[in-house]
């Protein structure tokens, strides 16, 4: 049992920093599709026919708020139904 306790400890210190990591890895790449998004698909500076939507909008505010879980699927749909290319993901 204690032997179990031993591993516990150095197993979270090493995941926890990781868990950070991806964590600001994920907001990062959000920006860059919310950024992508705002600049192609709702200002129409690119090559897309297509404005805003609900959802779009949504999910750059959830971006924004710092909850690119609930972000990042519907600005990559959104990008790749308007054929914009995706950012490159770190």
């Amino acid at each position: 049992m204690i032997a179990t306790i031993k591993w516990v400890a150095p197993i979270v210190a090493v995941a926890f920093p990781l868990t950070v990591f991806a964590q600001s890895n994920d907001a990062a790449y959000c920006k860059a599709l919310s950024d992508k998004y705002e600049a192609f698909v709702v200002n129409m500076k690119g090559h897309s026919n297509m404005p805003g939507s609900p959802d779009g909008d949504y999910a750059v505010q959830q971006c924004k708020a710092g909850n690119p879980a609930a972000a990042i699927p519907i600005l990559e749909r959104k990008l790749n139904d308007a054929k914009i290319e995706l950012p490159k993901r770190s």
